[in-house]
C-alpha cells in the first residue's frame, strides 16, 4: 500500500502548502532531504495560535503538531511527487511556543511521531528534539521540521518549484 493511502486510511489528509518566503520547503543533498520548519496551516490560514500552557492546552498543542507534520509531508510530496520516495525518517525537531513553566514538551510532539511510525512503519521511527520557545512565526503554537532519507537522489527541484528572486546589486549613485 502506498504511503499516501496509509496516511488517508489513518484519517489524515495533506493540507495545501503554506505561503512561501525566501527559502525552499525541502533542500536535498544526496539522499538526505531537509524539510524546513512548518507551522500548522489549513484552509488559507495559520491555525492554533497562542502560547501552550496559557491560551492553549496540551491537547490543542498536539493537534497543532499533527497539522504541522502534515504540512512537512505535503512539502515532501510536492518535492518528490510521492511520499513513497521517503526511505526513512531520521529526525523530527519540534518547537513549542509555550509559557516558561510548561514542561510537557515531549507530549506535544508524540502524536506527530506516532503518525510517522504509523504510515512509514519501522522506517518512521526517528530521533527527536522538542524545545520550548518564546515565539514562533504568526504566533502559532508549534513548528516542526524533518530530516529524511530518500530512496532517490533528486537534487534538482521539480519544474514547478518557485523560482528564486534575483536581486540586482545596488548601483553607486551618479556624481
Amino acid at each position: 500500500m502506498k504511503v499516501l493511502d496509509r496516511l488517508r486510511k489513518s484519517g489524515f489528509e495533506l493540507p495545501e502548502p503554506p505561503p512561501r518566503h525566501q527559502f525552499v520547503p525541502v533542500a536535498v543533498v544526496g539522499d538526505l532531504a531537509f524539510v524546513s520548519g512548518h507551522a500548522p496551516y489549513r484552509d488559507g490560514s495559520f491555525r492554533f495560535k497562542g502560547k501552550v500552557g496559557s491560551k492553549l492546552d496540551l491537547s490543542t498543542a498536539q493537534q497543532a503538531a499533527e497539522l504541522a507534520l502534515l504540512g512537512c509531508l505535503r512539502s515532501l510530496h510536492d518535492r518528490f511527487g510521492t511520499l513513497d520516495a521517503v526511505k526513512r525518517i531520521l529526525k523530527l525537531n519540534a518547537y513549542v511556543n509555550c509559557v516558561p513553566n510548561f514542561h510537557e514538551l515531549p507530549s506535544v510532539s508524540d502524536p506527530a511521531s506516532a503518525i510517522l511510525e504509523e504510515v512509514f512503519g519501522e522506517n518512521g521511527r526517528h530521533a527527536r528534539t522538542t524545545v520550548g520557545v518564546c515565539s514562533l512565526p504568526a504566533g502559532v503554537a508549534v513548528e516542526i521540521e524533518l530530516v529524511v532519507q530518500v530512496g532517490i537522489d533528486r537534487s534538482e527541484p521539480k519544474q514547478n518549484a518557485r523560482p528564486r528572486s534575483r536581486r540586482r546589486p545596488a548601483q553607486p549613485a551618479a556624481s
